[in-house]
């Protein structure tokens, strides 16, 4: 039986099973040791490891993938393998072919990140190995053209998840044009399923399958707050979660549902941000931003400048002038150019696209 076909409870059982195994194994009395708590063979010799300190258990966890180390975790963290991820999601949408999504292998230039057919990794770094954070594109069939200028992107879903810590599962929107093989992942969706990708009842209640799959447990600090119409179901706000406490199919069809809603409110808004120029208030707004200054100084149709008091010192903030008039839409595609073909690493890039949605306010 594949390991992401087993319910709770087995899986349960192999770990109370496993902590048995280990508990006579010969932990050195000097220096660090490991033993094996979970381990996932058939992904890249994905390992988790119990961690020792002079012959006592340090609290900790490590986890091991393509024979290297890859992060620290808590006892409470559980490991979901990008691979499991990936084979639940395509099972979720072959069920649900009225969807149309099916697997977007178009070739995304960039250094930023890794391409294996529909999936782009997370690059090997000094510290880790490529592949611990991942997005999974799916396509919509027909490709459209908002603007009207012939130059026509389509649209779909990407699932993300990372073995790093680095983000938890989500469901994100994106687009993708071929004409300068650029992909804009829409991360701020990101954001909300990352602080509520639990589906909690009117009273509060987590209701699950039986036959989940177990990726986590209290991974999360709670604090209330609502979240908003999009999200009115969820009642507790997660903060810096990692993975959800439990996955299964009915939740992933629901995420990628979430996320198709929001994808059928890109084309109008692209056509919206095609109609209107860059203002002098929207210019401010990108040069005291955070995006990267590698991508503000090669902005066409702008000059940035710091502003200075009345003693000529500077105030921090920067000042910004409209030199060559540009739509909204031809603004926001320079950033996602840059950033798509630029070489911040994968998380950066991630969290910089996410900075641009927040000022072009693109799927709300």
């Amino acid at each position: 039986m594949d390991d992401s076909e087993k319910n709770t409870s087995e899986r349960d059982d192999e770990v109370f099973k496993d902590s048995f195994k280990n508990a006579r194994n010969n932990i050195p009395q000097r220096g660090f040791a490991t033993t094996v708590y979970r381990e996932f063979p058939d992904c890249a010799g994905l390992k988790h490891h119990n961690l020792w300190h002079n012959g006592r258990d340090t609290g900790k966890r490590l986890i091991e993938y393509k024979d290297r180390f890859v992060a620290t975790t808590g006892k409470t963290y559980e490991v979901l393998p990008n691979e499991k991820v990936i084979e639940l999601v395509e099972e979720a949408l072959m069920e649900n072919k009225s969807w149309g999504l099916q697997p977007d292998q178009s070739h995304s230039e960039g250094k930023w990140h890794v391409q294996n057919g529909n999936v782009v990794m997370s690059k090997e770094s000094r510290y880790q190995p490529t592949g611990t954070s991942m997005l999974a594109r799916y396509r919509f069939p027909d490709s459209i053209d908002p603007t009207g200028d012939g130059r026509e992107l389509h649209l779909g879903i990407c699932i993300g998840n990372s073995i790093d810590l680095s983000r938890g599962f989500s469901a994100i929107p994106y687009h993708y044009r071929s004409g300068c093989m650029n992909s804009m992942y829409h991360v701020r969706a990101a954001v909300l399923h990352e602080e509520g990708t639990i589906t909690w009842t009117k009273n509060g209640r987590v209701d699950w399958n039986d036959d989940d799959l177990v990726i986590g447990q209290d991974n999360v600090s709670k604090e209330i707050q609502h979240l908003g119409e999009a999200a009115n179901e969820i009642k507790t706000r997660y903060r810096n979660v990692r993975h959800t406490k439990r996955l299964d199919k009915e939740f992933v069809i629901q995420q990628i549902a979430d996320s198709i809603n929001v994808v059928d409110t890109l084309g109008q808004r692209y056509k919206e941000l095609a109609q209107l120029k860059v203002s002098k208030r929207t210019a401010e707004v990108i040069a005291n931003s955070s995006l990267p200054l590698g991508v503000l100084d090669k902005l066409e149709g702008i000059t940035m400048s710091p502003e200075k008091d009345k003693d000529g010192n500077k105030t921090g903030r920067n000042l910004a002038e409209v030199t060559k008039p540009k739509t909204n839409w031809e603004m926001y595609n320079q950033v996602t150019d840059l950033l798509s073909h630029g070489s911040l690493n994968f998380n950066s890039t991630l969290k910089h696209m996410g900075t641009l949605d927040s000022i072009f306010q693109v799927w709300q």
